[in-house]
C-alpha cells in the first residue's frame, strides 16, 4: 500500500485484555477449535487464565522476561496447564523453536518489546513472521510513552490498516507474503 497507515479506531474496547478476547472470539468459529495464541511480555495477569477457560481449543505460550523469575508457571493455570505455558527465555529463543506461519495470533506487549537495546521493528519482524496469513499480530502499549514503538509500528504499516483501541491496543491481519517475496526467499 502506500500513503500513511489508516487508523481504525475501537471505542469498543476500553483495556487491552477485552480486545484480545474479542480476536480470540472473532478467530474461534466455536470455542473448540484448536488456535495457538502466543504472548510476547507474558506477565501473571488473570487474562490468559480467562482465555483458556473461555476457549477449550486455545493453547497459549508466554514469553516472560529473561530476569522473570524461574518458576513453573504452568501451576497457575490449574486445569488448563496442559494447554498453556510461559517461558522466561529471550524472545528469539523462543521464536528459533517456532516455525514461521505456525501461530494463529501473536500478542506483543511494546513496551517489553524494546528491552534490551531491541527495537519494536525487530520484534516486528520476528514475530510477524510466525503468524499464519489471515492470522493476527496483536499488541498493547501502542501509547505515546513509547514513541519508538509507535514509529516503529506506523512505519511497518504504511499505507495499511492499524486497529487501534482508546486503552492502548492494536492489531491487524496478517497477508500473505507477496510473490517478489515469495519468490526471492
Amino acid at each position: 500500500g502506500r500513503g500513511a497507515p489508516v487508523f481504525i479506531i475501537h471505542d469498543e474496547h476500553g483495556a487491552w485484555a477485552e480486545m484480545l478476547r474479542e480476536l480470540v472470539d472473532s478467530m474461534a468459529r466455536d470455542k473448540r477449535q484448536r488456535l495457538v495464541l502466543l504472548e510476547v511480555g507474558a506477565d501473571e495477569d488473570a487474562h490468559s487464565r480467562a482465555l483458556l477457560e473461555a476457549f477449550s481449543g486455545l493453547q497459549y505460550v508466554g514469553v516472560a522476561s529473561e530476569s522473570a523469575p524461574q518458576l513453573d508457571m504452568r501451576a497457575d493455570f490449574g486445569p488448563h496447564a496442559s494447554r498453556a505455558r510461559v517461558h522466561a527465555a529471550a524472545p528469539e529463543a523462543v521464536a528459533e523453536a517456532i516455525p514461521t506461519e505456525a501461530l494463529d495470533i501473536v500478542f506483543l506487549d511494546l513496551a517489553a518489546a524494546v528491552v534490551g537495546g531491541r527495537s519494536a521493528a525487530q520484534a516486528l519482524d520476528l514475530w510477524e513472521a510466525r503468524v499464519k496469513p489471515g492470522g493476527i499480530l496483536a499488541g498493547r502499549n501502542f501509547v505515546p510513552q513509547q514513541p519508538d514503538a509507535l514509529d516503529d509500528v506506523c512505519r511497518r504499516r504504511f499505507g495499511n490498516d492499524i486497529h487501534v483501541t482508546m486503552g492502548g491496543g492494536f492489531w491487524w491481519f496478517v497477508e500473505p507474503p507477496e510473490e517478489e517475496e515469495q519468490a526471492s526467499a
